[in-house]
């Protein structure tokens, strides 16, 4: 075995593709297992000082099985492939590897994992800030407030079902179409490009699907689910969302809760459910919007408008029994259906934006 030794400044040192134990000490050292590829199963400690470590030097060329440990100060750690075992790092990049063990016990209050492997699988995981939790594949968190994930640009699937005991978590989806479930700390979902599922657990979470077609499903708490261009299917879930479906053909399901539904641009389909809800409708786009369950005495309907001086827009309900309804300004009209029926103009509150 190797041995590299630093001093109390900044070191580099480097290992060989053999077996290594190689150990910073002070300073905010950079230490490298192995910058040739091999297998060798090596031992890296930083201690003292933001350091930097790499099991190899690039995605896969290592394959050993590596200790790496941070020890004290804000470090970050890349795995580069093989079964790793990492300490202490506040910055971790996994690599094509079976699994990396992950331990924060030294009670530091975030982790960044970046995923590099091709289709990355983050499974089912549970979180508790006072003892160590094991994921299926061995990865272990402990001793974690926030939590940040930045996902591949293939297919990823990341399950946080469990996490209690995180007070954030944060996912960066990535291209490629991905699967997310969060559990039950305030999560910030980014489905990015490609076809995503995003499923938020309990609290208050905030989702921006992205481009392409998206399915967003809020779940418990008082959720901001922003579907971004495409055709999206919005569910807001339990208790009072806000849900904006942005750019294409969109689908606003409040569930229950006092909801806020805003469709954006082309024809969109509101569903209110249960609870006083508020449809807000964008005055001048050319397809029809269309509101399934609009109650009566219950939910408000919002058409703003932008500019526009309120004794210039004229509301006319041409077809009660359908709910068709036309909204004028100038001569140039946007209409709307209200699945239910409406029975007066009155029932359309106006907003002027300057």
């Amino acid at each position: 075995m190797a041995i590299r030794l630093g001093t109390s400044i900044a070191d580099k040192l480097v290992g060989t593709p053999l077996a290594d134990y190689i150990r910073g000490y002070a300073g905010d050292d950079t230490l490298v297992g192995d910058d040739a590829g091999g297998a060798g199963n090596d031992i890296i400690v930083g201690d003292e000082g933001n350091d930097i470590i790499y099991g190899g030097v690039e995605e896969g060329a290592d394959t050993g099985n590596d200790v790496m440990m941070g020890g004290d100060g804000d470090d970050s750690i890349f795995s580069y492939g093989g079964r790793d075992y990492i300490d202490g790092g506040d910055e971790l990049l996994g690599g094509d590897g079976d699994f990396a063990l992950i331990d924060r016990s030294d009670a530091s209050s975030a982790l960044t994992v970046y995923g590099t492997g091709f289709g990355g699988l983050i499974p089912a995981a549970r979180f508790s800030p006072s003892s160590a939790a094991v994921m299926s594949d061995g990865t272990i968190f402990t001793d974690i407030e926030r939590l940040e994930l930045i996902a591949t640009d293939y297919s990823d699937r990341l399950y946080l079902a469990n996490n209690f005991g995180l007070d954030e978590t944060e996912i960066h989806a990535g291209a490629g179409g991905d699967v997310v479930q969060t559990g039950s700390s305030v999560d910030k979902v980014w489905g990015e490009d490609g076809n995503d599922y995003i499923g938020l657990g309990a609290g208050d979470d905030t989702a921006y699907g992205g481009v392409m077609n998206d399915t967003v499903d809020g779940g418990a708490g008082d959720d901001v689910v922003r579907g971004g261009d495409g055709n999206d299917s919005l569910l807001g879930g339990d208790d009072n969302d806000e849900l904006f479906g942005g750019d294409g053909n969109d689908i606003v399901s409040g569930g229950d809760g006092d909801d806020e539904l805003h469709g954006g641009a082309d024809q969109d389909t509101y569903i209110g459910g249960e609870g006083a809800d508020s449809f807000y409708l964008a005055y001048g786009t050319i397809d029809f919007d269309l509101i399934a369950d609009y109650e009566p005495g219950e939910d408000t309907i919002i058409v703003s408008f932008v500019g526009i001086e309120e004794e210039d827009v004229l509301i006319d309900v041409l077809n009660p029994a359908t709910g068709l309804v036309s909204v004028a300004v100038d001569g140039m009209e946007s209409e709307y259906f209200f699945a239910d029926g409406i029975t007066s103009s009155a029932e359309i509150e106006t907003q002027f934006l300057v």
